[in-house]
């Protein structure tokens, strides 16, 4: 099995349109974002043409191609794939012109249309992939791609996840349900009430170790592994006792042949709900035992917003610069930590420490559980 290098990274998110915009202001725990202001990019132009979540995608992964110096015109395109993802299709689209169906209308609505998107502007013949694993949707992509790069069937992938779907009828459909926040997030903590929706992009350029080796790149991380899962309890909840995410992380490390001990980080999925952030916790608990307590822990989602779709990618870039930076960022607005969340969730204020091996949890309606891991050579 070849080994999988992450090589180029873009992200796109309200708090800014560059990787520097969108880690400073998560390093600081700058959490702006409330039940009153949105997470929606209005300050990125989208094209008349195109829905959001594609425009967000072809965006960021000019960055990230640009990032990695990348020229994909030199390579066989039928080795080159493009797993990048969208767990609800083009909203935006549906939202604002769906009374007025334009020739255009499918091409921008379907979720396939982001990945294939991507495709045809950089020509790719290889696996062209749309995984919709609702709020798992970034991280299945990105094990999905690293897959195809260890077993030989590409040698570089465009990986990620985007999403615009910060609509009225979205907003209402999860308003219901009871998990969006009334004031703001806060993850862990005793006075949280739910999250709120944000949109944006995360893009990763995954490559074999020889070909990032061969062309002297810079190399983020390895891919070292991770599991993806189910949790069949209920659609929008998970099991109390967060036995099947704690089955899908034991896997995740085994597959990654990575020991509980040597996980230094974990961006949490931390949705700042009543029950998930208590299961999760537990799942962490049973995974590492009594190294759960030593690991530094964090959501990032007070500050960019619970990204859906994205979430997964954003937050797998978001643990990829945690490392390279050596900090870990802060739980933000995590002031009165719940008794039954007692592990070490970073709260409000980041903190320097070397990163070897970190974990990214991200979980779904529909019990969607993805886990991924990165690390050093």
């Amino acid at each position: 099995m070849r080994r999988v290098v992450v090589t180029g990274i873009g992200m796109l998110t309200y708090l800014g349109t560059t990787i520097e915009e969108n880690w400073l202001k998560i390093k600081n725990g700058e959490s702006s974002i409330s039940s009153e202001t949105s997470g929606i990019i209005n300050k990125f132009i989208i094209s008349n043409e195109n829905d959001p979540s594609i425009e967000y995608a072809l965006y960021t992964t000019k960055c990230a191609l640009k990032d990695a110096k990348l020229d994909l015109d030199n390579y066989d395109s039928t080795r080159i794939g493009c797993f990048v993802s969208c767990s609800k299709g083009g909203m935006w689209t549906f939202w604002n012109r769906g009374k007025n169906v334009s020739r255009n209308f499918l091409q921008n609505f379907l979720s396939s249309s982001v990945g294939s998107f991507i495709g045809s502007t950089f020509g790719i013949k290889g696996p062209v992939l749309n995984l919709a694993g609702a709020c798992a949707t970034g991280v299945q992509s990105i094990l999905f791609a690293s897959n195809f790069i260890k077993r030989g069937d590409c040698d570089i992938a465009i990986a990620g996840s985007s999403e615009a779907s910060n609509i009225p009828l979205i907003l209402s459909g999860f308003n219901n349900m009871g998990v969006l926040t009334k004031d703001k997030m806060r993850p862990y903590d005793r006075k949280r009430d739910g999250f709120i929706i944000g949109e944006g992009c995360g893009i990763v350029i995954l490559e074999s170790e020889e070909i990032a080796l061969s062309r002297n790149a810079h190399i983020y991380c390895y891919v070292k592994g991770g599991y993806i899962s189910n949790d069949a309890s209920y659609t929008t909840s998970f099991n109390d006792n967060g036995e099947n995410i704690a089955f899908a992380i034991n896997r995740a490390l085994e597959n990654a042949d990575v020991n509980s001990q040597d996980i230094d980080y974990i961006n949490s999925h931390g949705t700042a709900t009543k029950i998930n952030d208590i299961v999760e916790t537990r799942a962490i608990k049973k995974s590492f035992h009594r190294f759960a307590k030593e690991i530094s822990i964090s959501s990032t989602k007070p500050v960019t917003g619970h990204l859906l779709g994205a979430a997964g990618s954003v937050e797998f870039i978001i643990s990829i610069l945690a490392m390279n930076n050596s900090f870990i960022p802060p739980t933000a607005n995590l002031e009165n930590p719940d008794e039954e969340c007692d592990l070490d969730y970073t709260p409000n204020v980041g903190r320097s420490r070397k990163v070897e091996n970190f974990m990214s949890l991200s979980f779904g309606f529909g019990g969607h559980i993805g886990v991924i891991i990165g690390g050093r050579e």
